[in-house]
């Protein structure tokens, strides 16, 4: 009967230990996850970001041109004709853009 006993609690213990095993090995895992999910998303939000952020510029050159334009348009007492007008604002953009990659 003693015998049974401590083998029951052998293996108890051994039950026990096998779970807590189990158990940090699947902590781990979801640490891990957790981190690659993390990363993933940070990635993605900085990508986004950068998209936001190019498309912002280039929404505020063409809006700058445009208002360039006008009051140019309004001091000289004339109306730019609007394909003058694309290419200025074209020309303007190239000279900002080589100017971002140039710094």
């Amino acid at each position: 009967y003693t015998e049974q006993i401590s083998k029951a609690r052998q293996e108890a213990t051994a039950i026990v230990e096998e779970g807590r095993r189990d158990a940090e090995a699947t902590r781990r895992r979801l640490v891990e996850e957790a981190k690659k999910d993390c990363g993933d998303l940070l990635t993605g939000a900085k990508r986004e970001i950068g998209i936001a952020r190019d498309t912002a510029v280039k929404d505020l050159y063409v809006l700058s041109g445009k208002l360039a334009t006008d009051l140019a348009g309004r001091i000289l007492q004339q109306e730019i004709d609007p394909a003058k007008h694309e290419q200025m604002i074209r020309q303007s953009l190239e000279k900002i853009s080589h100017m971002e990659h140039s710094h």
